[in-house]
């Protein structure tokens, strides 16, 4: 439902505030903020008020009368937490990360440690559901304090039309990718072999995939469309060795990490869930090759923020449409004879296809910019860690503790050795700093 309600203004916000700012229209700037918070509430208010006045009736559709009273909460929760996105997202516009990763670490430390401490006294669901609505009633206050320079102030006029349509040609782009992806895929699975074990194989192998892409992001995913598009209108050249940084910190960072848990994918499914989930371990394995190679050698989501920030946001649109639908054709097909396996590996496929696509179209945009060498040396260094660490035994949670801080000292140490990030000239260092510290 927040992504329903999002109308893509997030995404517009992280386009064109870099570009009022630079303009230094300050008064446009607050005028085009405010009327998109307004927008955003009016649209998440009313899915959360359809989620609380048929509340009744989902609850009986699920046959749980008590999920009513779950409904009410979620839907103040869901309002809540669709308005702190917005704000948070007006400040990574403004390159503000550092107080938006304070606030987002307070608001998970807070969440994970009350709703331990109501789990251990036994409190019910709805005591859990009200902590973490107001938790995040907490953090949408802190980034409105954040965020009140842009809220108060005398507004200039300007045309809404063209952030509008920006922000509705995204939203169109997430719910393509929220219908025609994992939960596309779970549905046909249901379909075709009922909810059995395979569907709860198949979620977990994605979603695994899917937390450690976002681990090792380092947040750079969250002011990558800020940063491009403020490039994309003071220094387009530029924008091509800002493409490359993210890319090579990207593969510094995942194909480490990424190789790690392939090789010792069985041991991490084990621990995390229960023996049962098994079977997943092949699923994963497949899944984690797919983005290993989306990710570090084609670039990923990156490619999606440069062709935003340079105004092609009609072609990963329509990409993404098309190998979307060609996804849930293959699995049409491919799921009654093969399974959750099956559409794991067309999934995979359809991602690489899409990100090959995209890294084309962004090549003749902004030009190719690859570093060959520079990734050759991180999987060099990445290989040998794990090559060192194979020969421990990885029977239990401590051993799996020992490999994991061996083989990441080694990576940071061969990264050091070699003098990786020194080979780098000085004003990526530089950029790089100011991206984290929020500079």
């Amino acid at each position: 439902m927040v992504i329903a309600g999002s109308l893509g203004f997030d995404q517009a916000l992280n386009k064109f505030v870099p570009r009022l700012s630079e303009d230094g229209n300050e008064g446009a700037l607050r005028f085009a903020i405010r009327r998109l918070l307004g927008f955003r509430f009016a649209a998440q208010a009313l899915l959360s008020g359809i989620l609380f006045v048929f509340r009744s009736d989902l609850a009986e559709l699920f046959g749980n009368q008590a999920m009513e009273r779950y409904l009410a909460i979620i839907a103040l929760y869901v309002l809540f937490l669709g308005i702190s996105n917005f704000l948070s997202n007006i400040l990574i516009s403004r390159l503000d990360t550092r107080f938006v990763f304070l606030v987002n670490t307070a608001t998970r430390v807070l969440n994970i440690s009350i709703v331990t401490i109501l789990l251990m006294s036994s409190t019910g669901l709805s005591g859990i559901l009200i902590v973490l609505t107001a938790v995040t009633f907490g953090s949408l206050a802190a980034f409105l304090v954040g965020a009140r320079s842009f809220l108060i102030g005398d507004p200039t006029p300007m045309s809404m039309k063209p952030l509008v349509m920006f922000g509705l040609a995204n939203w169109v782009f997430l719910i393509l990718g929220f219908a025609l992806g994992k939960y596309s895929d779970m549905l046909m699975l249901s379909g075709f072999l009922g909810a059995g074990a395979e569907t709860g194989y198949y979620d977990m192998a994605y979603s695994l995939t899917t937390a450690i892409e976002y681990m090792f992001s380092m947040g750079f995913m969250g002011v990558a469309l800020s940063v491009f598009s403020e490039l994309a209108a003071t220094d387009f050249s530029r924008l091509r060795r800002a493409r490359v940084i993210v890319i090579q910190y990207q593969q510094a960072l995942i194909i480490p990490a990424g190789l790690f848990c392939f090789l010792n994918s069985y041991q991490i499914i084990t621990l995390l869930t229960s023996p049962q989930f098994a079977p997943a371990d092949i699923m994963f394995r497949v899944f984690l090759g797919f983005k290993l190679i989306v990710v570090t050698i084609l670039g990923g989501g990156v490619n999606t923020a440069v062709l935003l920030a340079a105004g092609k946001e009609k072609w990963p649109l329509i990409t993404r449409a098309i190998t979307g639908v060609l996804n849930l054709i293959s699995n049409y097909f491919v799921i009654p004879k093969y399974g959750a396996l099956g559409a794991i590996t067309v999934t995979g496929f359809f991602a690489l296809l899409t990100c090959t696509i995209e890294f084309v179209l962004v090549s003749r945009t902004v030009g190719l910019g690859y570093d060959i060498p520079y990734l050759l040396k991180v999987f060099l260094v990445a290989a040998f860690s794990a090559l060192c660490v194979g020969f421990l035994p990885s029977d239990g949670i401590g051993w799996l503790i020992i490999e994991t801080l061996l083989f990441a000292g080694l990576v940071v140490g061969g990264y050091y050795i070699i003098r990786l990030f020194d080979s780098l000239p000085q004003e990526v260092r530089t950029y790089i700093r100011n991206a984290l510290s929020g500079k």
